[in-house]
């Protein structure tokens, strides 16, 4: 599974990449819905065959508020997204990975049956770990996010295209996407 994190202007040039390697049935976009144009880029991703998962309102860290601040972030925007898709929402990608027991409570009580962190390792359904493709974490300790990746145990892959542009990672991530095409026979 790939997911992308954030709205952000370049999702879409993104998204035909990832498209080109047919690989939009295993490709979620996790969008927050702090910019107006995030609406039409959900409408448009989801006419390209992608998956939506919530990343609540306005990338509120989870942890940090109150109940009925975690209630509204998380109900709201998978409200809108259903609305828009048609389909239902079963993924939360916590921002910043930001979770805790009482906001995985609240996730589930919402409809919410699966959720993403930014743990090295899976806890349970609602709080799945992953790799992150487009930045060297500590815990990597040298070694190219991508490679690691290709290392690890996880079958969960995620990033940010702010940070493919930032870190001019669009020939490393199309190399990551003919990778997981042969090693997922797709």
């Amino acid at each position: 599974m790939i997911s992308i994190d954030d709205f952000n202007l370049e999702n879409i040039r993104l998204a035909k990449l990832i498209k080109s390697y047919g690989l939009e049935k295993d490709t979620w976009f996790a969008i927050d819905l702090r910019e107006r144009e995030a609406l039409s880029q959900i409408t448009e991703l989801n006419e390209m065959g992608f998956n939506l998962a919530s990343h609540t309102m306005n990338h509120t860290f989870l942890s940090q508020v109150d109940i009925p601040v975690i209630e509204y972030e998380l109900n709201q925007s998978k409200v809108i997204i259903q609305g828009l898709t048609g389909k239902d929402v079963d993924w939360i990608v916590y921002p910043r990975g930001r979770v805790n027991d009482e906001v995985v409570e609240i996730a589930k009580k919402c409809g919410y049956k699966y959720g993403r962190t930014t743990l090295l390792f899976n806890k349970d359904d609602m709080q799945q770990g992953g790799c992150h493709l487009t930045y060297p974490r500590n815990e990597y300790e040298g070694i190219d996010p991508f490679e690691w990746a290709k290392r690890s145990h996880l079958n969960h892959y995620w990033g940010h295209c702010s940070e493919i542009i930032k870190f001019h990672l669009w020939d490393k991530f199309e190399e990551f996407l003919k990778w997981y095409k042969e090693q997922h026979g797709i």
